[in-house]
């Protein structure tokens, strides 16, 4: 896991302005201390040029208009550090009136609440293009999803959809007893993990949708058999669950994708896995060259739709 942190963030702005207290401070910590999350500055990704250049495009775009509010200045909800964006980039936004510096903390600014979204998902998915490492971004607002991949030129994509399947903490589990889980339990979760990166890549040399739907239902029970090996383990390890959802956009497949927009499904432990096509940017395909491009969280009572962004 990560997070975009500037470098010029201070503790006490961490504690006063972003957490109220110090536990959560507390726990970011703990969570790097055991290796699992790491603060990315955006020193470099913030200078980006088509990172600017896409952030007015969406800007610029009807969908994001009719959503912005006149008077959000009466009751501002975000706020974000100036570390975060460009001296230039944040002047653009005051005169557009989407941002106003924050005159009690003067290396802030208050933005409005869907340019922030946008604004953060969109840096977020210049840091991972950027990482050493191969790093997802993610979201669990469908919406910003469209809307940061939403250009005029993309590429063609197979939407992978988990519905209703995936076993998943409940919220009231510590942090540290998913992490034991997690040490504890690391061959099987590497072991799901390995059957899903398998069927990534058979669906990628898919020719036709009759041979994706013949991987997916011989693929099927195997991952019916991992996932209800998983949440044995969980219930044994005392972890509360809840069933949750997963997607993936799969770029890569471009004889597949050249007909027309089809769609189909197929039952899977009382959930579903649905398969459609989609379309993404085309630089996506700079996210270290993975094929897996865009990783999020689903709305639990959403159903796969069709969706054409251009």
């Amino acid at each position: 896991m990560s997070s975009i942190i500037p470098r010029e963030l201070s503790y006490r702005e961490m504690r006063e302005i972003l957490y109220g207290n110090d536990e959560e401070i507390g726990s970011m910590y703990f969570l790097q201390e055991e290796g699992v999350f790491k603060p990315t500055d955006p020193r470099e990704i913030r200078m980006r040029r088509d990172l600017k250049e896409e952030l007015l495009e969406v800007l610029n775009s009807s969908e994001f208009k009719s959503r912005i509010r006149s008077n959000w200045i009466l009751s501002p909800s975000w706020r974000v550090h100036s570390g975060k964006a460009t001296l230039e980039l944040l002047r653009l936004l005051e005169r557009r009136g989407l941002a106003k510096r924050d005159e009690e903390h003067p290396d802030w600014f208050l933005l409005e609440d869907e340019t922030t979204l946008v604004y953060v998902s969109l840096l977020a998915k210049y840091s991972a293009m950027e990482s050493q490492t191969w790093t997802v971004t993610g979201t669990d607002l469908r919406e910003y999803r469209n809307m940061t991949y939403g250009a005029k030129e993309g590429e063609k994509a197979l939407k992978l959809h988990l519905k209703d399947v995936l076993p998943v903490p409940r919220e009231n589990v510590r942090i540290d007893d998913i992490l034991r889980f997690r040490r504890r339990r690391r061959e099987e979760l590497l072991r799901f993990r390995e059957i899903m990166d398998e069927i990534q890549d058979e669906l990628i040399l898919a020719e036709n949708f009759q041979e994706v739907k013949e991987t997916v239902e011989r693929h099927k029970e195997r991952i019916e058999r991992e996932i209800l090996e998983i949440k044995r383990r969980m219930k044994s390890d005392l972890i509360s669950l809840a069933i949750g959802c997963m997607e993936f956009l799969i770029s890569g497949t471009q004889s597949l994708l050249s007909r027309d927009y089809v769609q189909f499904g197929t039952n899977l432990i009382g959930g579903s896995l649905l398969i459609s096509k989609f379309i993404v940017k085309r630089n996506l395909g700079g996210i270290r060259e993975r094929p897996l491009s865009y990783l999020y969280y689903a709305e639990k009572d959403g159903i796969v739709e069709i969706t054409k962004n251009n």
